[in-house]
């Protein structure tokens, strides 16, 4: 039942803090990410990367929203997120086809 009432409360959120999440707290997400399923099984096909540093983060989001942005209304994809993590996949490892 705690399941669905953290479910139901939930909301996007668009504006973050400055300052950084503690390590310990971005173990907390890095580890309850890593739990969540992964189609067929293929744990070792992806990857979590963090990225904390600020101008390379600049460089992404500017990158993301030239390639995405077709009405030039994206003003921000991050909404200045002090931590960034990225999901890949290694598409060798591909076996869906």
């Amino acid at each position: 039942m705690e399941t669905i009432k953290t479910l139901a409360v939930r909301s996007a959120v668009r504006k973050y803090r400055k300052e950084q999440i503690s390590d310990s707290e971005l173990n907390t997400v890095l580890c309850a990410g890593s739990l969540a399923p992964v189609g067929l099984a293929m744990f070792s096909s992806y990857r979590l990367t963090v990225v904390r540093d600020r101008d390379f983060m600049e460089r992404v989001e500017k990158a993301t929203i030239k390639t995405f942005d077709n009405n030039a209304e994206m003003k921000s994809v991050f909404y200045g997120a002090p931590t960034l993590i990225i999901i890949s996949a290694n598409k060798s490892q591909d076996t869906c086809r």
